[in-house]
């Protein structure tokens, strides 16, 4: 199977997808999946691709996720395989989370999956931090 342009294995945020496919050739372009923090684990749509998943001719692998909202420190598993072709860790980028700067957040390629680990960037953390510490310190000598 030869892909370009988008692929969505799910439908909706509540319904998480699975794509069942055999050997697949990605030629770039934007794949848009999505978390379901309804349910508890690392819950989202997963392309599960019983061959060689092969990096084809395309620039762009992306991944939307499509306003989903992760939870932080939670690794998904987008993709497995039986084994991949050409793709190195830094071919992959995405878009479309929501809630936090997740520019600490990133891909990781296993002999068998690909997975994206959320992360939110550390300056979000300590701001968070800061501003927790100064209203506790304030309602501290407030009483």
């Amino acid at each position: 199977m030869a892909v370009s342009g988008n692929v969505a294995p799910g439908n909706g945020v509540s319904a998480i997808g699975t794509l069942n496919v055999g050997s697949t050739t990605w030629n770039g372009g934007t794949n848009l999946f999505q978390f379901n923090l309804a349910s508890s684990g690392s819950k989202s749509d997963r392309l599960a691709i019983t061959g060689t998943f092969t990096k084809g001719s395309g620039s762009t692998f992306q991944f939307d996720f499509m306003g989903s909202t992760p939870t932080n420190g939670t690794t998904y598993t987008l993709a497995t395989f039986s084994s991949q072709s050409g793709f190195q860790v830094g071919d992959f980028s995405f878009i479309g989370l929501t809630g936090q700067d997740y520019t600490g957040s990133g891909f990781t390629l296993n002999p068998t999956s690909l997975q994206f680990t959320a992360i939110p960037e550390a300056s979000n953390l300590l701001v968070g931090g800061l501003l927790g510490l100064g209203l506790m310190s304030r309602r501290r000598k407030q009483a």
